[in-house]
């Protein structure tokens, strides 16, 4: 948004819960106006979670996914529209495939894009998978209200903008003529590397937002299966888990060996102390801010191949691919015995990032797209 907000004059409107910080004072300079709407939460009395569950189970009935659902603001929809109206902007841009919704009945006139961050589909039908037997049928449920909702909001758009080919690939086998287009996600580089062998020198560290449930099933497979692997070969290697909404049972295994943080203002503090970086990730699509966090400060970093997904890395030169729990271990631990080893590693992390990263590049891919959908030069006043 900020460096878009260079280029074209931009309105935003967000959803945020309650809980979340309000947007970012960078943001809001770079746009021309910025609403906040409040997303409602998972209730705080029984009767407000019970309405809420009700709420879920119609829009189900109904073909509608229950992240869907959950995202439907009605405030939202109408400020939307009277925007749309009143500014006839040349381009709605939709963040997230659950904002595609206020997509639909836009007022005749802008171009209409998505930025589909992780395809809902295969995120869907990976949570049915993965889920306890007794929530299956619910989420088997979802998983093609799914199917049906990113079909209609594929073929209802006038662009969709998808980070790397493996998810274009699953969004063209769900939507053969829907309009694709690839552009890696950009990242803003900070100024120098951090801590090349970490400060805590037996750490090894897991961000995410556990909002996400890819995000869940790492943590909770390095806290039962990778974790104790390392702490038997190494007893006082500690593991942290920063970040926000993490499930009461990943909190409980918090103890001498187990950080387990909450939401943290700042990542930057636990990066510079981590040894290692772990992302050992068997689901989601799009690309990883972690990912790209962890190269561009500098760190060593054992990540799976799903996980640097979109991201043009060699093994053994920025980071260790690793896929199962014995080599993710056994990758840690190497490191973690050898200081110059994750050093090297660390510095050609910084290298690639200073090289490849940024979000100039990014930018001027999305104003070729605006360009190409206006059939106009660049750039034109209102995004």
């Amino acid at each position: 948004m900020t460096a878009l907000g260079e280029r074209h004059r931009i309105t935003l409107l967000c959803l945020r819960p309650e809980e979340d910080p309000s947007c970012d004072e960078l943001v809001r300079d770079r746009c021309e106006l910025v609403e906040e709407f409040e997303l409602p939460g998972v209730g705080r009395t029984a009767t407000a979670g019970w309405r809420r569950r009700g709420r879920l189970l119609w829009g189900l009935a109904r073909r509608r996914p229950m992240w869907v659902t959950d995202t439907g603001v009605g405030a939202y929809a109408r400020r939307l529209h009277e925007l749309v109206r009143e500014w006839k902007p040349d381009v709605v841009q939709a963040e997230y495939h659950v904002m595609a919704q206020y997509l639909r009945d836009l007022p005749h006139g802008p171009q209409r894009v998505l930025t589909e961050i992780e395809p809902g589909t295969s995120a869907a039908a990976d949570a049915y998978r993965n889920a306890r037997l007794i929530l299956q049928p619910l989420l088997r449920t979802d998983a093609g209200a799914w199917g049906r909702f990113e079909r209609e909001i594929l073929g209802d758009t006038d662009a969709v903008v998808v980070y790397t080919e493996r998810d274009r690939r699953e969004l063209a086998a769900l939507a053969p003529h829907a309009p694709l287009t690839r552009i890696p996600m950009g990242f803003g580089i900070p100024p120098g590397p951090l801590s090349a062998c970490g400060l805590e020198p037996e750490s090894f560290l897991f961000v995410g937002n556990f909002m996400h449930p890819p995000n869940v099933e790492a943590a909770r497979r390095l806290v039962g299966e990778i974790a104790p692997r390392i702490v038997s070969r190494r007893p006082a290697a500690r593991l942290y888990i920063v970040g926000g909404r993490a499930p009461g049972s990943l909190r409980r295994t918090a103890g001498a060996n187990v950080v387990v943080t909450g939401f943290v203002d700042d990542v930057e503090p636990y990066l510079d102390r981590a040894a290692v970086v772990v992302v050992p990730l068997r689901t989601g699509g799009g690309q990883r801010v972690k990912v790209m966090e962890a190269l561009g400060a500098g760190k060593a970093l054992v990540a799976s191949a799903l996980a640097v997904e979109g991201l043009d890395l060699v093994d053994g030169e920025q980071l260790v691919l690793a896929e199962s729990d014995q080599e993710f271990a056994a990758a840690v631990v190497e490191l973690l015995d050898d200081e110059g080893r994750r050093t090297e590693l660390a510095v050609r992390a910084r290298r690639w990032a200073e090289a490849n990263l940024g979000w100039s590049r990014t930018i001027d891919a999305y104003d070729r797209l605006y360009a190409n959908l206006l059939d106009e030069p660049l750039s034109r006043p209102w995004t």
